[in-house]
């Protein structure tokens, strides 16, 4: 009996973890059949699942494609262009808004925390960059002659 039990754990944790909802799986975690599972969905008319996606089911691989594009061009060992740095920030406000309009969480929280770790990584090149960038400016404005006393 232990090994029935198990089973019926197991189907109810695949589909807490997001396993799409079917016939089969309900049969697994109720131990009836597969058939009394259809019959009795027929009988009474259920509505089934039939691939629908919650908005979350949706948007989450959007979001881990995303990091993957911000990883790809954090991960350039070159210098990061003022145009891949806009596209950076457009990709951390996309992330965040979709992860906001999903309710990011649930099961994903330990690939979050590996997207934030690659994140934060890409973050910290691109203050590098601007830091090297203004004192690039700062020098060519000293070589012009700037002495900070002009009001233009």
């Amino acid at each position: 009996m232990a090994g029935a039990a198990q089973k019926r754990w197991d189907a109810a944790r695949r589909l807490f973890e997001g396993e799409a909802v079917s016939a089969e799986l309900i049969a697994e975690m109720t131990g009836h059949t597969l058939a009394s599972v259809r019959a009795k969905a027929k009988k009474e008319g259920w509505r089934g699942h039939r691939g629908r996606r919650t908005l979350k089911d949706t948007l989450m691989p959007l979001i881990d494609r995303l990091a993957g594009e911000a990883a790809r061009i954090g991960d350039f060992e070159g210098d990061i262009a003022p145009a891949q740095m806009t596209a950076l920030a457009g990709i951390f406000k996309t992330i965040h808004a979709i992860g906001d309009l999903a309710g990011a969480g649930d099961g994903r929280a330990e690939r979050a925390k590996e997207n934030d770790a690659r994140l934060a990584k890409i973050l910290g090149r691109i203050d590098d960059r601007i830091e090297e960038l203004a004192q690039i400016h700062a020098r060519e404005m000293l070589r012009k002659g700037w002495r900070g006393d002009e009001t233009k």
